[in-house]
């Protein structure tokens, strides 16, 4: 979601950078000078990116504004760039310390100076338990240039589509359950 947002600030005209570590040297070079590397479902990608070996390396002096995008990057743009004039953010789009990153980490960057965004309201009830300060809100929607109907004939069963996914919080069991549920009043439903 993050190289959406980046996406169509670009197209909005503002001088948009993606900067990846990437400390394969000789990848890193290539990618950089024949700027290759980003992202093909997105069409007409408009950021520039820069691979790096390290975060540290990069000068950050001519840019307004920093988003982090992780526990790490929000843990580096705390610690590392103190001398920087302009305005730093952290998108919180999930609390990674339930299972990408220790707990105390991703504490530490909830906590940190970064102006928080998030992209749910649970998210957001995580983020004030940790910072005093009320977070701005930005729901992801849906990207309709890349997801729409196509054209089909029209079906009379019911489909329904679910998530599947082992972590437990997701509710694959209790969606499965409810599916069979309704295929006992519904027996068509696919």
């Amino acid at each position: 979601i993050f190289l959406t947002y980046a996406n169509l600030l670009a197209r909005r005209g503002h001088d948009v950078t993606i900067l990846v570590r990437s400390r394969n040297t000789i990848r890193r070079n290539i990618a950089n000078f024949l700027q290759i590397g980003k992202p093909t479902w997105i069409h007409n990608f408009r950021p520039k990116t820069i691979r790096t070996s390290e975060w540290k390396n990069h000068d950050f002096s001519s840019y307004e504004a920093l988003i982090a995008t992780s526990v790490s990057t929000a843990l580096f743009l705390k610690d590392a760039t103190k001398g920087f004039s302009g305005r730093k953010y952290y998108l919180v789009q999930h609390d990674e310390g339930l299972y990408h990153e220790e707990r105390n980490r991703a504490d530490e960057a909830l906590r940190s100076p970064l102006k928080k965004i998030v992209v749910s309201s649970w998210l957001k009830e995580v983020v004030k338990s940790h910072d005093f300060r009320n977070p701005l809100l930005l729901l992801n929607s849906t990207d309709l240039e890349l997801f729409h109907p196509l054209p089909r004939e029209p079906h009379k069963e019911i489909r329904i589509l679910l998530l599947h996914h082992s972590y437990e919080w997701k509710g694959t069991k209790e969606g499965i359950k409810i599916v069979r549920e309704l295929k006992k009043q519904y027996p068509d439903i696919r």
